[in-house]
């Protein structure tokens, strides 16, 4: 099974809601709506801090600098345009003073017909929202962010 290295991005803002992408995989993927932090694959020899900055500029056309720490990993398995692959992820803090996203900076034409707009949640409104999250305790894993606890290193998530 293919690994792809990916990226991802916890963004904060200044009223500390965390940005989070609607998207919904097509019926023959088994369908389903469900909210993600931004993030993606890595380009051949790209570092995955720069990764993380490339998504969250292709996903939002936000630009961060610096990039705070990873404070996730992850290995999922993941269906992704019908195949099935080891997503081996580092999940980055990053803190914008402003709210506002722009859907039109996304330049991936398949992330465009997955994508069902975003949002930027507070964490105690997500689980009482009935929204799908992934992963599913996204609710608690961004808690302790928002509050400013960092862990110490990354965590493991699976």
């Amino acid at each position: 099974m293919k690994i792809r290295p990916s990226a991802r991005v916890v963004l904060i803002d200044g009223r500390s809601g965390v940005l989070l992408l609607c998207v919904e995989d097509p019926p023959h993927l088994g369908g389903g709506r469900f909210w993600i932090i931004p993030g993606g694959e890595l380009e051949p020899g790209e570092t995955f801090e720069a990764a993380a900055r490339r998504e969250l500029r292709e996903e939002t056309g936000i630009l961060t600098e610096p990039l705070g720490p990873c404070v996730w990993t992850r290995r999922v398995r993941v269906r992704l345009k019908g195949e099935e692959v080891i997503s081996n992820e580092r999940c980055f803090l990053a803190r914008i003073e402003e709210a506002g996203v722009v859907l039109d900076h996304q330049t991936d034409v398949v992330e465009l017909n997955h994508s069902r707009g975003s949002a930027w949640w507070r964490v105690e409104e997500m689980k009482p929202s009935g929204e799908r999250f992934l992963p599913p305790d996204l609710a608690d894993l961004l808690a302790p962010l928002v509050l400013g606890r960092l862990p110490d290193e990354p965590i493991a998530l699976g």
